[in-house]
């Protein structure tokens, strides 16, 4: 009898992880002893260079500005672009250190679901995906047309050239920013979608353990629950959202059978 594969987050989130590792926004941290190490230090170094490309663009921005601005719609483009790529860049961070920390990967491989749970969580992660990579190709639709057809309003993202150094071929620039914009609505949708798609779970969870104290005091003869009875279910909650912290790892099993299908 062939034994049961179990269901680990990492295989329900594999669409929406794939879509972030190809722009450096996940990546399982190398050892020596795994066997696809030098495939996983690729992957980690792509995750850096994007991390360093995004605060260099963040900090190039701060160059957008100049001593003869007015206070009108161009001066706020200017502000919020400047904070959109500060903002992208914070997040492109947040996501490479929970990467590094492997704290991201303790949950997504330890945590073991049940086939309902399973199936819930495919569901909500094709939808997921299907919605932040709508959102990348429209952005990207929007940027093409911004940079290449509106007779180069947009050319003031090219700081600092254009802007306090004449360029003869802006061509090339407006190319290269079409590039880098292809990580910065990374950073922009891929992260806010992962983040939603986490607390969508935890949020069911906490409704699954206030439900589970509901069915416990009605079942109970004089509607109180024993401080045994409340500290089981503290523990299988515990279980059931991958709790865990950076300097503790979880258990080598756990089973999800609380999450509604």
């Amino acid at each position: 009898m062939s034994r049961r594969r179990q269901n680990t987050m990492t295989d329900c989130l594999r669409p929406l992880l794939t879509s972030m590792r190809l722009f450096g926004l996940y990546f399982v941290r190398p050892s020596k002893d795994s066997e696809n190490w030098r495939c996983r230090v690729a992957w980690m170094s792509h995750a850096v260079f994007v991390v360093a490309l995004l605060w260099l663009n963040a900090v190039r921005f701060l160059s957008v500005f100049r001593s003869d601005d007015t206070f009108d719609m161009a001066l706020l483009n200017k502000i919020i672009a400047m904070l959109w790529s500060i903002q992208c860049a914070v997040s492109q961070t947040a996501f490479y250190a929970t990467c590094h920390l492997g704290t991201l990967q303790k949950v997504f491989a330890n945590v073991k679901l049940s086939d309902a749970c399973a199936y819930y969580l495919r569901r909500l992660v094709a939808v997921y995906t299907i919605a932040a990579w709508s959102v990348f190709v429209v952005g990207l639709a929007f940027w093409v047309y911004g940079i290449f057809f509106t007779d180069g309003s947009m050319d003031m993202m090219l700081a600092p050239f254009v802007t306090h150094v004449s360029i003869s071929n802006v061509l090339v620039g407006r190319v290269f920013l079409i590039l880098l914009s292809l990580y910065l609505l990374a950073a922009h949708s891929f992260t806010q979608t992962m983040t939603y798609l986490l607390a969508t779970l935890f949020a069911h969870q906490f409704k699954n353990i206030g439900d589970e104290l509901d069915r416990s005091l009605e079942e109970s003869e004089d509607g109180h629950i024993g401080d045994d009875e409340i500290e089981a279910i503290r523990q299988r909650h515990q279980v059931s959202i991958g709790y865990t912290s950076v300097f503790d790892p979880l258990p080598t099993k756990v089973n999800i059978n609380h999450f509604p299908p």
